[in-house]
C-alpha cells in the first residue's frame, strides 16, 4: 500500500494507491466484493491480460482474477476492501 486516499469503516471500502517493484506481483485470488484497478504508471498484466497506461480492469464478487505481474514496476489506484490489498510478491514474470 502506496498511499490510502479515502475509507469507509463501515463497508471497508477504500480508494488507495499500490506501487509495485519491478518483477513483483501477488498471485491468483478469489474476490469478495467489486474490485477496480487503474494502471496509473508503468506496466502491469493481471492473468493473461497486458494493461496499458489508463485501462482499468473490473473484478466481480464471486470471480478469481490475477495473478498480477509487473516487469518494470507500476503504480496502481485501486478501489475495494481494504483487506484485499495486493502488497504480496508473487513469482517473478515469464522473460519476453
Amino acid at each position: 500500500l502506496l498511499k490510502l486516499l479515502q475509507r469507509d469503516d463501515a463497508s471497508g471500502q477504500a480508494h488507495y494507491l499500490v506501487r509495485y517493484s519491478a518483477g513483483s506481483g501477488f498471485p491468483r485470488h478469489p474476490q469478495r466484493t467489486v474490485e477496480e484497478c487503474l494502471l496509473v504508471a508503468g506496466d502491469l498484466r493481471i492473468g493473461d491480460v497486458e494493461m496499458r497506461v489508463g485501462d482499468l480492469q473490473v473484478a466481480l464478487p464471486g470471480t478469481e482474477h490475477g495473478p498480477l505481474l509487473s516487469r518494470h514496476g507500476a503504480l496502481v489506484y485501486v478501489r475495494g476492501v481494504l483487506g484485499q490489498v495486493p502488497t504480496q510478491r508473487a513469482d517473478p514474470p515469464d522473460p519476453l
